[in-house]
Formats: structure tokens, sequence, C-alpha cells
């Protein structure tokens, strides 16, 4: 008799996942469910994790469909790999993205060896991404506004021949119809992780605090360099983000924004208003692309010109830009070479350490972490004004005489 095909799940406890097994086990395969631990309470100072219950979750799904049920922790390989990145790229001015990372160091490729290598008769590896594989193993997306491609562009493609999607052709609102008629009660509304999930419902900068020491440094008025106040640890704050400033000081009690870290002298650079030129960007630098598909990969001595999307994703933010081009140069840092990128539209809060995602269509070609942003728009000679919109073209009423 010929063998069912066995695919281990990956099963969060949310809908996601569970809905992808569900779907599996309706297609005729073997299914085995697998809740990863990446996070070691003890290493906190306060419990406030949220994995129990995710664990919990996890349990109940499983045991609801049917389906064999084990774990698998990580959380050292997840500390050295991921949460030791996270915290140096703060304390270096960052704003890293650890879904990224996870998925790059963690989830695949070690999850997927794991599996291939420990359980028996493993032939896939399944998550509850919105994505989907389609012909020779790209990466592509369907519900834009759950799009997850963005967080596979920096696996390795050699993995993809393992890898199932099963919720990848759905959008959301059908994956939770789904799990209702399923009588998933415990699972079907639950919200959807946002942001890093090992925080749960604590604030970030107490959390950022367990591990990070406050460094107390001035405030300054980008424009007139006054004193506005100190803060309490400029890890605490990213590029675009609303600060809080004294009514002493800020007696017109404006809305202030971080548009400018200075990590050398301690001091975060605030602007006032939302749309203030400081805050966008048409040009920024990345390291060397990951590619996804392995014919892009280029010449060390070319430059590359695209006719492809740019995807730029910061929190819940999602934009998207034609690229001009990637310029090629090489970096003072290393042996190695990275890529001045200039986009057709402005983009707000271009924070460093953030991923930006290449698309071609609909495909997911690579990605590359933002390393610099040499010049805002109000350093190329932009005066003060509501000035920009990142889906509008520019607004030449604000620009300065002395811009050309």
């Amino acid at each position: 008799m010929k063998r069912l095909q066995h695919v281990v799940c990956a099963i969060s406890g949310g809908v996601d996942s569970a809905v992808s097994a569900y779907l599996l086990k309706k297609e005729g395969y073997k299914v085995t469910g697998c809740f990863m631990k990446n996070w070691n309470r003890q290493e906190e100072l306060f419990n406030n994790c949220s994995m129990d219950k995710d664990l919990e979750d996890a349990e109940y799904v499983c045991k609801k469909l049917e389906i064999p049920f084990l774990t698998v922790d990580f959380s050292k390989q997840y500390w050295n790999k991921v949460f030791s990145q996270f915290l140096l790229e703060y304390q270096i001015g960052m704003t890293p993205n650890p879904d990224i990372l996870c998925n790059k160091y963690i989830k695949f490729p070690m999850l997927v060896q794991h599996c291939l290598s420990n359980i028996d008769n493993v032939d896939y590896i399944a998550t509850g991404h919105y994505s989907r594989l389609k012909y020779d193993e790209k990466v592509k997306r369907l519900d834009e506004l759950k799009d997850q491609s963005f967080f596979l562009s920096q696996i390795d493609p050699s993995l993809l021949c393992n890898i199932l999607f099963p919720v990848g052709d759905m959008l959301k609102s059908e994956v939770r119809k789904l799990a209702a008629n399923l009588g998933l009660d415990r699972i079907h509304k639950k919200k959807s992780s946002v942001g890093i999930c090992f925080i749960g419902k604590r604030k970030f900068s107490d959390f950022i605090d367990e591990y990070l020491p406050k460094e107390p440094g001035m405030i300054i008025h980008l424009e007139n360099e006054k004193s506005m106040g100190e803060h309490n640890g400029i890890h605490h704050f990213t590029i675009g983000q609303r600060i809080v400033i004294n009514d002493k000081i800020n007696v017109t009690k404006e809305a202030f924004y971080v548009a400018k870290k200075d990590l050398n002298k301690n001091i975060i650079f605030v602007v006032p208003g939302t749309d203030h030129p400081s805050l966008y960007y048409n040009q920024f630098i990345v390291e060397k692309p990951h590619w996804i598909c392995e014919n892009r990969e280029e010449n060390a001595t070319d430059d590359i010109v695209l006719n492809e999307n740019f995807e730029f994703k910061f929190q819940n933010k999602h934009y998207q830009s034609k690229i001009k081009y990637l310029k090629k140069q090489h970096d003072p840092n290393n042996n190695d070479y990275r890529y001045i990128v200039q986009t057709e539209k402005n983009f707000r809060a271009v924070p460093k350490g953030q991923f930006a995602v290449f698309y071609d269509g609909e495909e997911c070609i690579g990605s590359a972490k933002i390393i610099d942003t040499p010049k805002s728009l109000y350093d190329e000679g932009y005066i003060m004004g509501p000035i920009i919109n990142s889906d509008k073209s520019l607004n030449k009423k604000y620009i300065s005489n002395n811009y050309r």
C-alpha cells in the first residue's frame, strides 16, 4: 500500500496555522502539528509572555483536528541568532525586524531541517503564512492586506521545495469563517499577532529596559537647535515616532516627531508636524540583497536597473513604489558591496534596520536590510509644510527656491 505523504504543520495557536492543518488533512495528507518554543520565560524579570496561552491553544487545535501534537524548543537558538541581533541593532540606533530574522534563522531552516531529520517519513513542512508557491518555487502573494511574503523574503530558496502554504490562496476572512464552521471556538476570533510575539501585552519600552541600560540624553529641535527636554534612552525611539515634549517647553502643544538620532552624542532631533520634509526620503542605502530567485544574483561590477515594484513595510504601514535604480557601491565597512536605492515615490520615516523587499509584479524576488538614509528631503532643500504623501506627487508650492 502506498503510504500517505507526511506533513508537519507548524501550529502557533492561531487561526491561520489551524486552518492550514485542517486543509492538509482534508487533502489526504498525514498531518502532525508542531509548536515551536522560541522564548525562555526564565530569562525575564517579569512573567508576561503569552507563550503559555499559545501553547494551550496549539494543543487544543490538534486535539480538535485529531492529529498528533509535538513541541520543539529553539529558545537557545532564537536567543543567539535573533534576539541577540535584535538587541545589538537597537543599541546602534536601528529598528530591527525580528519576524524576518526568525523566519531566516529559525523557522526556515531550523524547523525544516529538524523535522526532516528527526521525524519519520516527513515529506513537507507547512506554515500558516499568506503566501503562495507557484511554478518553480517562487514566493507570491494573494491577499494584499494580509500578505506575508514580505516576512519570507530572507529565507533560503533551496528550502522552498519542502514547504507548503495551505492558506496562501485564501483571504483572512475566509480562513476565519472556515475555522468557525469547524467549531474551533477558542481561536476563530483570536486576534492576529501584532508586533514582537514574546513581548505580549507589555509596553515595548518596559520590555527593552530589561535588557538595555537607560541613558538619558538631550532632545533638540532640528531647525533651531533649541533644547526640547530630555529623553530616557535613545533605544526607545524610532524615526517618525511621535515624542511627548513637556508643556512648559512646548507651549503651543504642537505634535513633535523623531527626525534623526545621533548615537555618539546621545541626542534625539525632533521636528513639528507629521509631514515635515525631514521625515521623508526617496533614496536610501541597503546591504547586499538576498535574492530568492537565483538568477537575480548580479555580477559584482554591474549596477542593477529594475522596472520592478519596491515594497517597504514598517509596523502596519505598507508602501509601494517603482524603483528608478539600484546603484552598486563599495561598502567601506567590509569587503563587500551595497546599493543605493532610488525610488519614484517619497517614503515617510525610513528606519535603518528594516527591510526593503523587492517584487516583480506579485512575485517576491528578494530583499535587503536598510543600513543608511543619507539625505532627507529637508536636507535636499525642501522647506517646512504639509508637503508629502507617499501616494501623491510632490506639491511644488513647498519647494525652496534654492532647490534645483
